[in-house]
């Protein structure tokens, strides 16, 4: 939905790009009461124009996006895409198929998402440096991706 200020207002924004090898540099806009996905295409300082992602046509397909960056030493940005609204469990694993964080559990709607894991477990605690597992799924779709914390 559309954020308006009245003359005199500010509010102060936080602006995180996840960049992509296509071009287009996916990020998300938080304010202190309203948080919303958008498409900024462009290159480098070269923004050429800004797309709520409700413009975007719904993807054709699940797909787990790399994340980025990787390796990461604190936080790291995971997209993927939906083709249909559906029940979405996206889990983080140690390479000895330990279950460590839950991202998301829960049905959203069609399009292309994002989320940030800040290298903790599900308790708070830092992991430690080394290689983890992304997990996506979404009734019989299943897709992993590697990820490298260093420090």
């Amino acid at each position: 939905g559309a954020y308006a200020l009245t003359n005199g207002q500010s509010v102060v924004v936080t602006v995180r790009f996840v960049p992509t090898v296509d071009g287009t540099h996916l990020c998300t806009i938080d304010t202190d009461t309203e948080c919303a996905d958008v498409a900024c295409t462009g290159v480098g300082d070269d923004v050429s124009g800004i797309v709520d992602d409700k413009e975007k046509p719904t993807p054709a397909t699940f797909r787990l996006i790399q994340n980025s960056p990787n390796p990461f030493s604190a936080v790291t940005g995971i997209r993927y895409e939906l083709p249909v609204d559906c029940h979405v469990r996206l889990e983080i694993y140690s390479v000895l198929g330990k279950r460590v964080a839950t991202l998301v559990d829960e049905h959203q709607a069609a399009g292309y998402k994002i989320a940030q894991w800040d290298s903790r477990n599900g308790d708070g605690s830092r992991l430690a440096a080394g290689i983890y597992l992304c997990r996506l799924q979404s009734g019989s779709y299943v897709e992993i991706k590697k990820m490298v914390i260093h420090k």
